[in-house]
C-alpha cells in the first residue's frame, strides 16, 4: 500500500517515472551504473564512466525520491557523487552532488539520512575498488 501511495504522489507532485518509487533495502549492495547514468556524467563533466557502481542510499526529504551514490572510475581518480537521477527516466537532469570534490556540502539532510548516504558512500568505493567484471555485492 506504501508502493501504491508513493507512486500516486510521485506521479501527481514531481512527474517522475514509476522506475523512481521502486522500494529495495537500501544499502543491498551495488549495482553497475547504466549506460544512462554513464552518459549523464560525461555530459555534466566531460569524463568517460567507462566502470562505475551504484548504491542505494534510500528516499531524501521529498516523498518517493531515491538517492544514489554513484562511484565511477575517472582518468584521474575516483569520482563520487550523490543523484537522484539512476531512478529518473533518461530524459530527466536529476540533481547532482560531486561528493568527491564538496563533501556533504550543500545536501540538506537530517542526520540519519546523512549516516545512511556515509554507508552508501563506503560500500561503492569498496565496490569500486573490487575489480572490473567481477559481481557486486
Amino acid at each position: 500500500m506504501r508502493i501504491l501511495g508513493v507512486l500516486m504522489a510521485c506521479l501527481l507532485l514531481a512527474g517522475c517515472s514509476p522506475e523512481a518509487v521502486e522500494d529495495p533495502t537500501p544499502l543491498d549492495g551495488c549495482q553497475p551504473i547504466s549506460e544512462h547514468t554513464q552518459a549523464r556524467i560525461q555530459q555534466r563533466w566531460g569524463e568517460p564512466a567507462a566502470h562505475g557502481v551504484q548504491v542505494q542510499v534510500g528516499e531524501g526529504i521529498s516523498i518517493g525520491e531515491r538517492w544514489w551514490v554513484v562511484a565511477y572510475e575517472a582518468p584521474s581518480m575516483n569520482e563520487y557523487v550523490l543523484t537522484n537521477y539512476p531512478g529518473l527516466s533518461p530524459s530527466q537532469r536529476g540533481i547532482w552532488f560531486r561528493l568527491s570534490h564538496t563533501g556533504w556540502d550543500g545536501v540538506e539532510w537530517d542526520r540519519d539520512r546523512l549516516d545512511q548516504g556515509e554507508a552508501a558512500l563506503a560500500k561503492a568505493s569498496e565496490c569500486l575498488r573490487s575489480a572490473a567484471g567481477q559481481t557486486y555485492g
